[in-house]
């Protein structure tokens, strides 16, 4: 992997990328003129830079969103807008359930630009709107969105996936966590006999899944801060990760995304249930029909996954360390009592809904 150099860093390097971005848009939309752009803002993500630019073009105001992968990778930034666009054909970019248009992609550097979704990010408004005691309104509003969520997931997965990555093997899970446990043993998060514990757990539950599941689309980042909700729209955005895969892993990684919100005190745990639980209605979830053990593996795999990023953002802070150790005491109480369990009992014994 390159070394990642922030082209943002420098007000010149920043100015010459929405110049770039502008000039393609100008392209995208048909404009006889350079569009005047009328305010920006920049957020640095993980992997990701992405510049939020509002301009007009021949009196009307439009808004772009630009991703400058950390990696440099132009071909994965091709492959997800060649993704973007097979979505918007199959689901339609004006239906319920729909994917954010890609606009264009810029080589220097790689760059994609989409157009801005219809909504509001669904961490954001349950962040805003879930804490405390919300009102029985607001629960419903809530409920309401991440029942769409659902919705829009069972389409997602209707769809023929396009031709590309069919590599998927349970294997791979297994071996990645097993990576997942031995890093939570050097970051000290688990003592030792719990990671024995789970390591036997994990074996003894990829015995019990069987030949590898059927593969359907899979978002690979389902998560809270990559759907907008609209009050008649959902749309996704993010498909860097998207491939083919097991329809439960993204359904393991809303619902974790759900239980994340618990490390706040701020969030009742009945409040996170009743959104768990529209959005597993939504979806359509029949336990009878879905394979417990390997739904149980990617439920661990984003546990471990979301305590081990936790734990690398901590910074000392007293607020961080102690809703670091709420969050490992958590994911330590669930993935024991997984642990005790026959992983094809799993579904139907385990809250796993209600945790």
């Amino acid at each position: 992997m390159k070394p990642f150099h922030d082209p943002l860093g420098e007000p010149a390097a920043s100015d010459a990328i929405v110049r770039k971005i502008l000039a393609e848009c100008r392209t995208v939309f048909g404009a006889e003129a350079l569009p005047q752009l009328l305010r920006r803002s920049v957020q640095h993500l993980p992997y990701s830079t992405v510049i939020r630019l509002v301009f007009s073009v021949e009196g009307a105001e439009r808004a772009v969103y630009a991703k400058i992968p950390r990696n440099e990778d132009l071909p994965r930034i091709r492959r997800e807008s060649d993704i973007l666009r097979y979505y918007s054909k199959e689901l339609g970019v004006d239906g319920a359930y729909c994917v954010v248009h890609p606009l264009a992609v810029l080589s220097d550097p790689p760059c994609l630009v989409t157009a801005q979704g219809e909504g509001l990010p669904l961490n954001t408004v349950v962040r805003d709107r879930a804490v405390w005691l919300p009102s029985s309104r607001t629960r419903k509003q809530l409920g309401a969105a991440c029942r769409m969520c659902g919705e829009w997931l069972r389409e997602f997965q209707q769809v023929e996936p396009p031709e590309g990555d069919t590599s998927y093997r349970d294997a791979e899970t297994v071996e990645f966590i097993h990576d997942q446990m031995t890093q939570c043993r050097k970051e000290a998060l688990f003592d030792r006999k719990l990671v024995e514990r789970l390591r036997r757990f994990v074996d003894s539950a990829a015995a019990a899944m069987g030949p590898d599941a059927k593969l359907t689309g899979m978002h690979s980042d389902f998560i809270l801060s990559n759907i907008l909700v609209a009050p008649t729209r959902v749309s996704v955005l993010d498909f860097s990760r998207c491939r083919t895969g097991p329809a439960c892993r993204d359904v393991a990684s809303l619902l974790y995304s759900l239980d994340a919100l618990l490390t706040n005190p701020m969030f009742r745990p009945s409040t996170v249930r009743s959104l768990k639980q529209a959005f597993v209605a939504g979806y359509g979830w029949n336990p009878e029909e879905e394979n417990a053990a390997r739904f149980a593996l990617f439920r661990t795999r984003e546990i471990l996954g979301g305590l081990l990023q936790m734990a690398r953002r901590t910074r000392g802070g007293y607020r961080q360390r102690w809703r670091l150790g709420r969050a490992r005491a958590r994911a330590a109480d669930s993935l024991s009592r997984m642990a005790r369990r026959h992983p094809n009992r799993l579904v139907s014994d385990v809250e796993w809904h209600h945790t």
